[in-house]
């Protein structure tokens, strides 16, 4: 008997090298900066987020390998500009790229077409306590999940955020100068399905896992 409290979430995302995640695990350490409740994922980029039948998961696995994107490279945007608490996360931006973008709309297009109109439990939520600007609400209910789109904003999430803490923001931010301006390639990107347990608010589980290789340049 399935878990009614629990949904299927597809995650895709761009998978920071190990010589950058583990300075940032680092950083993270040392400034006190705790994970989300669950939360088991190396830092990364995220693509899209949203709720998904695991039924439709063969056909969104073979648009995937018809993709036409190739190789490219990717900028750590400097702590001291691109290091931000916000919602109330610490994010480390990513320089907007062309290439990220033509692949994060490529994917959001196949994706969204087999979600069969999904939202996340989370999602309603918020929409129902306002918390979404009217951007973001018009994303959620097109996209099921608000960044994306012009809404998509490429960053690392780093982990809960003390606002107005200005010595662990300072703290953090100089443990991640070895980062700042640091560029890596993206040759694949990761496509999961995640279970995620309304009640207890975090991701219990992985159902499947996949690297999709973008094309040689």
């Amino acid at each position: 008997m399935p878990h009614v409290n629990r949904e299927i979430i597809l995650f895709i995302k761009i998978s920071v090298p190990s010589q950058f995640s583990k300075i940032i695990m680092r950083a993270k350490k040392l400034a006190g900066i705790v994970s989300f409740s669950g939360y088991r994922f190396s830092p990364h980029i995220t693509l899209y987020l949203c709720r998904f039948p695991r039924s439709n998961m063969p056909a969104l696995l073979r648009a995937a390998q018809k993709l036409k994107r190739r190789h490219f490279a990717l900028t750590i945007e400097s702590a001291s500009k691109g290091l931000t608490a916000e919602r109330p996360y610490y994010f480390l931006k990513i320089k907007g790229n062309q290439n990220l973008f033509l692949l994060h709309n490529d994917i959001v297009r196949s994706a969204n077409s087999l979600r069969n109109g999904f939202i996340r439990s989370v999602d309603h939520e918020r929409l129902s306590l306002g918390l979404y600007s009217a951007m973001e609400t018009r994303m959620v209910k097109k996209y099921g999940y608000p960044m994306v789109k012009s809404q998509f904003q490429p960053h690392i999430t780093i982990g809960l955020a003390v606002l107005n803490d200005r010595r662990q923001f300072n703290e953090l931010k100089r443990n991640l100068l070895k980062t700042a301006g640091k560029s890596f390639w993206v040759n694949s990107f990761d496509i999961s399905l995640q279970i995620f347990d309304v009640s207890l608010r975090q991701y219990v589980g992985t159902l499947e896992r996949h690297k999709i290789t973008l094309k040689k340049i």
